[in-house]
């Protein structure tokens, strides 16, 4: 006996695919297809790149990120500089994280282009800016930080023009519906978790790194910061007053021998 039932098509073609996308496996970009990336983009993208693939953070911290946010730390006694990073600053998930000199670098440059127009770099500026008309003044010095969905069209369109994704065309709008072997900004904070354990970085400095929470070493972390932090103040502080020392030496050392000098110029003229 046939049973008189009306089958939703369209449902059942959503599980038509099912087991290959299972197959899937979500893995991290490597770091040939990241240099490949940036020998396409311009300032602002290699900007945005580095700073997923150097710091592990999540998608929507970067349009929250404001220049403030940076601390620039010189490195082996100045040899190199990077930025200590503060992330969800204000909020119970706020943790440090850091980016690479290179990463350092690429923002400075970033930051120095948008200067140059006429913006005005303050401790809340944006970090990363929505995109501006140079030749517009009041766009140029009024910005507006980028948008998380921005951030997705514009790193899309260079893996796709790079041929690290491919487009698929399935009509119906079905292709978002298929996993990526590598997602769009998670593969960045792959990437990083893997230099991590590559490096052989302590797992609770890893899951810190990561914004991971970890009880009762992340309040030990955080004490750790503190005297970190502690150390910096005295260090500045004792360097203050080495200089004020140096210029008193120097003083008293200046007045001596003008005292030498006019004593000798004295004993001349007898």
């Amino acid at each position: 006996m046939i049973s008189d039932i009306n089958l939703n098509r369209n449902k059942i073609k959503r599980f038509i695919h099912f087991d290959e996308k299972r197959k899937h496996k979500n893995q991290g970009y490597s770091s040939e297809q990241i240099q490949n990336l940036l020998d396409i983009c311009d300032e602002r993208t290699k900007v945005i790149i580095l700073v997923y693939a150097s710091t592990g953070i999540r998608l929507g911290a970067l349009p929250e990120l404001k220049v403030g946010d940076l601390e620039l730390i010189d490195v082996d006694l100045g040899k190199f500089q990077l930025y200590q990073i503060t992330v969800y600053q204000g909020y119970n998930e706020e943790y440090i994280t850091f980016c690479t000199p290179e990463c350092t670098k690429v923002i400075n440059s970033y930051l120095e282009y948008r200067q140059r127009f006429g913006e005005k770099i303050t401790n809340d500026s944006p970090l990363i800016r929505e995109q501006f008309n140079p030749d517009d003044p009041l766009k140029a010095k009024y910005p507006k930080s980028i948008t998380i969905q921005t951030i997705a069209k514009t790193l899309t369109k260079k893996l796709v023009q790079n041929g690290i994704r491919i487009v698929k065309q399935t009509g119906k709008g079905q292709g978002a519906r298929f996993r990526k072997d590598i997602p769009l900004i998670h593969g960045f904070r792959k990437f990083f978790n893997t230099a991590l354990m590559n490096a052989d970085i302590y797992p609770v400095f890893k899951e810190l790194l990561m914004g991971h929470s970890v009880k009762l070493d992340e309040r030990i972390y955080r004490l750790e910061q503190q005297a970190v932090e502690m150390h910096k103040k005295m260090k500045a502080f004792t360097d203050q007053m080495t200089n004020k020392i140096k210029n008193c030496t120097n003083q008293i050392n200046n007045l001596t021998n003008e005292v030498k000098k006019t004593e000798r110029e004295g004993r001349y003229k007898e």
